[in-house]
Parts: C-alpha cells; structure tokens; sequence
C-alpha cells in the first residue's frame, strides 16, 4: 500500500509542477519569478511572432494578477517581463523593432525618454540570440532592471521609462495583439 501512495503522491507532483508552468513555442515560462524578495506570480504568457516566424516567448509577472492593460502599465509596484528568444535577430532589427514600440507606446513623442531608451536598446549588441533570455524587472524608487540570461547588465531609472516599455506590450497599440490578449490571460 505504501508503495502505491508515493506513487500517487510523486505522479500529483509531477503534474502539478508541469501545469504551473507553461511551454510557449519551445520556452519554458516558470509559473513564478522571485525578485528581490517577493515572489511576482505569471499573469499571462504568449508568443511574438513577424510574418510566419516566432521571435519569442514571453511572461508577465506580477504581484498580483490582472487584466487591466493600464493599471499594469500605471502602477507603482515590482513587475517583471521576460523575453526568451526563439530565433537569431540581428541586434539592430531588434532594436529598430523595440524602438517602434516605444514610437507607438508614447504616441510619437520619444524624445523626453530619448537617454533612456538609447540606453535599453544597447543591450541588443549585434544579435538577439536564440536562446537568449532578456528579463525587464521593475523596481520601485529604483527603476527597470535589465538582465540578460540572469546577468543584470543595466538599470534605468525611472517610472515613466516603465510606463513607456510595458506599453510596448500592454499599450493601446501593442506589437501584437494577440500577445497582449495572452499576456493578460491568466489573470
């Protein structure tokens, strides 16, 4: 009988760990994220894709779930966006591609946060590798710290540069659509 409850009990685990996370397009987006001790829970997860090609997956964590587009984008509090890549990009495509989002997300108007966006896009380099994993991690009083497959690279200071970046995502006129519909899903 025992040998029977520990494999129940390992084959509920088993499923349990494998439907708090979810497979995106090959990327493996964790259920949750840890930082700076809170624990941001995945709000949604989705998949960027240009013409007939995935360019990545990615994961919105919050500290708490929603689905209102503009209090994620407004508030105040730790919030976190990760970004696995699914194919090369050259490091000037994803940038040219990230800056009109910043176009859109600020109506045109990129020049009050023109430092700071310089300063984000440099962290493309030359490519955007397969692979790679970019994480935008908000912190309150600090700004969006920026790492690249777990290595902080940059932090930029301040919330309207927040604002600007996860509207790129989350905005009235989001890279995609269909990605900022599943990165609300979950909520």
């Amino acid at each position: 009988m025992k040998k029977y409850t520990t494999l129940l009990f390992v084959f509920l685990f088993m499923n349990s760990t494998t439907l708090c996370a979810q497979d995106v397009a090959g990327a493996n987006i964790a259920e949750s994220l840890q930082f700076e001790k809170n624990n941001l829970v995945l709000n949604g997860a989705g998949l960027r894709e240009k013409f007939v090609f995935d360019i990545y997956a990615a994961g919105l964590y919050l500290m708490t779930p929603t689905s209102d587009a503009n209090d994620i984008i407004n508030k105040n509090e730790f919030m976190a966006i990760k970004l696995h890549m699914l194919r090369d990009i050259s490091g000037q495509d994803m940038a040219d591609a990230i800056f009109e989002g910043f176009e859109h997300a600020l109506d045109g108007n990129t020049t009050p946060l023109r430092a700071e966006i310089n300063s984000f896009l440099e962290i493309f380099g030359n490519e955007a590798a397969n692979g790679n994993v970019y994480q935008f991690n908000y912190v309150p009083g600090q700004g969006m710290k920026v790492f690249i497959n777990d290595k902080l690279v940059k932090t930029i200071e301040g919330i309207e540069f927040k604002r600007a970046l996860i509207a790129i995502w989350l905005g009235d006129k989001p890279a995609q659509e269909s990605l900022k519909k599943s990165l609300l899903s979950l909520s």
